[in-house]
């Protein structure tokens, strides 16, 4: 009994949704470390679709792709980002931050609060930017001289609702 529950709950058989933003609601989040393999997860629970359906779905900002439970990456509802972040941006920066320590890797809070404004100055009108990227804008805007540590920036960027990858 027990594992057909968790079948439907999970979409899994007798799916009710549609669209994609409608199964991510559902689900609250789903994460999406594997952009090509969440799709795959997404498209199994769907009643119908391809996937060009959930590719236009990230592109129109209905469903993001952002860091918002833990350094990992999860998609979540647009409408549903402001409370997430409310609820765990604070653990997000500080385990980014521990983990940065034990690795060696300082980087200082000024950095940040540039590269925060110069992120939402990029990204601004719905424009999308690779993680690789916005580290080549960091270094042509002389922030930093080279590229930062993989991912640092743009955890610490998405704990405070800067960008959504």
């Amino acid at each position: 009994m027990i594992p057909e529950i968790r079948l439907l709950s999970q979409q899994l058989v007798k799916p009710h949704f549609k669209e994609p933003k409608e199964l991510v609601s559902w689900m609250g989040a789903v994460q999406a470390q594997d952009y090509r393999m969440v799709k795959w997860a997404l498209g199994i629970r769907l009643k119908s679709t391809t996937l060009t359906t959930i590719d236009e779905a990230y592109r129109r900002g209905d469903i993001l792709r952002t860091h918002v439970m833990r350094p990992t990456w999860h998609l979540i509802p647009a409408e549903d980002i402001r409370w997430m972040l409310k609820l765990s941006s604070q653990r997000i920066i500080k385990a980014c931050d521990s983990f940065a320590k034990g690795n060696g890797v300082v980087i200082p809070k000024s950095i940040f609060t540039k590269a925060n404004n110069l992120f939402e100055k990029v990204l601004e009108g719905n424009n999308h930017l690779t993680k690789q990227e916005l580290e080549a804008e960091v270094v042509k805007a002389g922030i930093l001289p080279d590229p930062p540590p993989p991912y640092r920036l743009s955890f610490y960027a998405s704990g405070t609702g800067r960008n959504h990858l």
